[in-house]
């Protein structure tokens, strides 16, 4: 009997080191793929090695968490179109952080976009300020549009319009002027 038996690879620091830093030469996915191999590499490398190793990366231990957590978030790390995503890291760090649906949302308006920055992405996460924001104003300008039934409504119409754009204006910054066609 030809049995093969496949024991279990156990890397050094520096064998993880040229991994990863091969991983980080591939853009979106090699951020994922290394953050996913620092996780092993943590929980592998003996005691005392995970400092050098980071140091022979060339990354900090925060760069380091950063590109974990992003391997751990599935809306990016399962997402089908990578080339969809920012390229930088701290833009897909910020995105790891915001609630999956507001990520589905921002992919499926088009303000996640491969040229995001971590500004952008975070103020998409900002939750209860500039997010409620843009959904109230979105929201009004809905209501009105339903309700409008005079001329003289657009009085009010113009007003909520210049509210909505002034508030899309602070949340998107350059993403909605491009959209907009003024950059």
């Amino acid at each position: 009997m030809n049995e093969i038996i496949q024991a279990e690879v156990i890397r050094t620091g520096p064998e993880w080191a040229s991994i990863i830093r091969n991983d980080l030469s591939r853009a979106v996915e090699g951020i994922v793929s290394a953050g996913q191999h620092l996780a092993q590499a943590k929980a592998e490398v003996g005691h005392g090695e995970w400092g050098p190793m980071l140091r022979g990366i060339g990354i900090s231990q925060q760069h380091a968490h950063k590109l974990m957590q992003i391997s751990q978030n599935e809306a990016i790390s399962n997402h089908s179109c990578v080339s969809d995503l920012p390229r930088a890291v701290t833009a897909l760090y910020e995105l790891s952080r915001i609630d999956p649906d507001e990520f589905k949302q921002g992919m499926e308006d088009g303000v996640i976009h491969p040229d995001m920055t971590a500004q952008d992405a975070k103020n998409l996460g900002a939750g209860s300020g500039e997010s409620s924001a843009f959904d109230k104003a979105r929201k009004n300008l809905s209501a009105f549009e339903k309700n409008a039934t005079s001329i003289a409504d657009l009085d009010q119409w113009d007003q909520l319009i210049n509210e909505a754009d002034t508030t899309f204006r602070r949340i998107g910054g350059a993403t909605y002027l491009r959209l907009k066609g003024e950059q």
